[in-house]
């Protein structure tokens, strides 16, 4: 559903909000969120021109957000990189179509519609809450790391509970968690 320049966008930002009120360089987001270094400074020069985030040139340099994680939405984010679009009229420019659209485009705006609300309901604050391990941060090592390049498999046992595996991942923990990109 969304760009890979929004996925990364949002995986910066979670990360800037995690060190909120320090400078992180182009090359450390890119780093602990598995993104090119170009693509990662283009989306946090993105984020800047969105309002979100600021930059410091310099040896000393790099980009912070703009405001408390608690004040960015996902959906700042998102409308920052790729603004979700609502259909107001009808995009086949019909006559009939004027007053009212049809059902499916009427079907497609409300899945943008619910989409914004969902996004617009979740701050930077409220997902780094809910992770098990902050983006970026060992537990074991209290480090900045890179997210795990897979997502942890789950295998299924006889008696149907799920038992996690961060199979390739140094970053799980012991209760089958890890600190997924997302």
């Amino acid at each position: 559903m969304f760009s890979m320049t929004t996925e990364y966008a949002l995986r910066a930002a979670v990360f800037l909000s995690e060190w909120y009120g320090e400078v992180q360089t182009a090359g450390r987001v890119a780093e602990a969120t598995q993104t090119p270094v170009r693509y990662a400074s283009r989306v946090l020069q993105l984020l800047v021109e969105g309002g979100l985030a600021t930059s410091q040139r310099g040896p000393t340099g790099g980009f912070a957000l703009s405001r408390e994680p608690s004040e960015i939405t996902l959906l700042d984010v998102v409308q920052a990189i790729e603004p979700i679009q609502r259909i107001r009229d009808c995009p086949l420019g019909l006559a009939e179509h004027a007053d009212q659209l049809c059902p499916l485009h009427r079907a497609m705006d409300a899945v943008a519609a619910k989409t914004e609300a969902t996004l617009g309901a979740l701050t930077l604050a409220d997902v780094m809450t809910q992770q098990v391990v902050p983006l970026g941060i060992s537990i074991r090592s209290g480090k900045a790391t890179t997210f795990p390049a897979q997502p942890p498999k789950v295998d299924v046992g006889t008696n149907g509970s799920a038992n996690g595996s961060a199979s390739g991942s140094s970053n799980g923990s012991s209760n089958g968690h890890s600190n997924g990109a997302g």
